[in-house]
């Protein structure tokens, strides 16, 4: 749910279940049909008690045979289990297909109101300039996919720049989103995908925020093998819009 400042998640734990390790992970973006990969994790420190997911995750090798994984259907996020107890397994194993989409398929869609109307959601007093603006740069095209599209690359083209240090935030009644497109246009990842989305939910596109990590950095190589270290400065936002016969769709 946008604030107006920020993001909250429910914690509704009706939207929770319990999965073994042999169970179909309940994820709403589908694995595809390439090769399958699979990637072994060995945490750095205890500090995560979750486990990480790539697109197209498929299972989890957890080593511990008394794990299950407690799975909140409200933001998909995969938390570990021993005994009714959280743990931060030392390492895992994850299995994922990189998921596929067709762009005759995406070109050809033109409407988002399949899955939960949650995703359209907004603050009734979201200053009507975002939403003015939202239609401006959608307006020429018809597909759902080629709104998300201009959305995408409007940040690009108009004079937006990425910045981590000494970025503002709103005071009092201010938008955050608000002062971000036409006040400041200076921000980083959470500034530009929190965007994203409330421009995509103004035209009746169901979109989400993603929170997670980029693929980090590779330090090392042995036998064609590679390994790469994620740390916090490896953390990301990103956006996911839903596309009606496609499914859920990152950008």
């Amino acid at each position: 749910f946008y604030t107006s400042k920020g993001w909250i998640h429910t914690d509704d734990e009706s939207l929770q279940q319990t999965l073994q390790m042999n169970d179909k992970l309940p994820l709403s973006i589908s694995p595809g049909t390439e090769d399958m990969q699979s990637v072994r994790v060995q945490a750095i420190n205890d500090d995560y008690r979750f486990l990480l997911q790539a697109y197209g995750t498929t299972s989890y090798e957890l080593y511990d045979p008394q794990s299950v994984i407690r799975f909140n259907g409200g933001n998909e996020k995969m938390i570990p289990v021993i005994n009714n107890n959280v743990v931060s397994p030392s390492s895992y194993e994850m299995t994922f297909q990189e998921p596929e989409y067709s762009y005759t398929a995406l070109k050809e869609s033109l409407s988002s109101t399949e899955n939960d109307l949650r995703y359209l959601q907004l603050p009734n007093d979201l200053p009507q300039r975002v939403a003015d603006l939202a239609y401006e740069i959608t307006n020429m095209y018809e597909s759902v996919y080629d709104k998300a599209r201009a959305v995408e690359s409007y940040f690009a083209r108009s004079g937006f720049q990425y910045e981590t240090t000494n970025v503002q935030v709103p005071t009092g009644n201010q938008d955050y989103v608000d002062q971000f497109l036409f006040e400041t246009r200076l921000g980083y990842c959470d500034n530009f995908s929190t965007s994203m989305v409330v421009l995509l939910r103004s035209v009746g596109i169901q979109a989400r925020w993603v929170k997670g990590f980029s693929s980090g950095e590779q330090i090392h190589e042995e036998d064609g093998m590679y390994m790469y270290q994620v740390t916090n400065n490896d953390a990301h936002s990103w956006v996911e819009a839903y596309i009606d016969g496609i499914g859920w769709m990152p950008f």
